[in-house]
């Protein structure tokens, strides 16, 4: 997925309106429409504003945490279940 993609469904996720977007950021509804769609991008100003909004990463919008396959999915459930404040990382090769 890109960056409009995940804005937007980040934004629905949250019941959150454009107009009510617009407000929180101060971005004219105009401008996140277009971002959702995908005809801009932001800059990693105006990124980092929107994620900040939405209370999600960086990471979250650009898809940049989307793993490598379900079992680091699971694994990380599991040692999160296990131990709330462990933070993992796991790398593919």
């Amino acid at each position: 997925m890109n960056f409009g993609s995940n804005l937007a469904q980040v934004r629905k996720e949250k019941n959150i309106t454009q107009q009510a977007l617009s407000e929180l950021t101060g971005f004219d509804k105009r401008m996140i429409s277009r971002w959702e769609g995908g005809k801009t991008k932001p800059n990693i100003e105006a990124a980092t504003t929107l994620a900040k909004a939405l209370d999600v990463s960086l990471d979250v919008l650009t898809g940049l945490n989307q793993t490598a396959s379900p079992e680091i999915d699971k694994l990380t459930a599991l040692a999160k279940k296990l131990n709330p404040h462990c933070n993992l990382l796991f790398v593919t090769i």
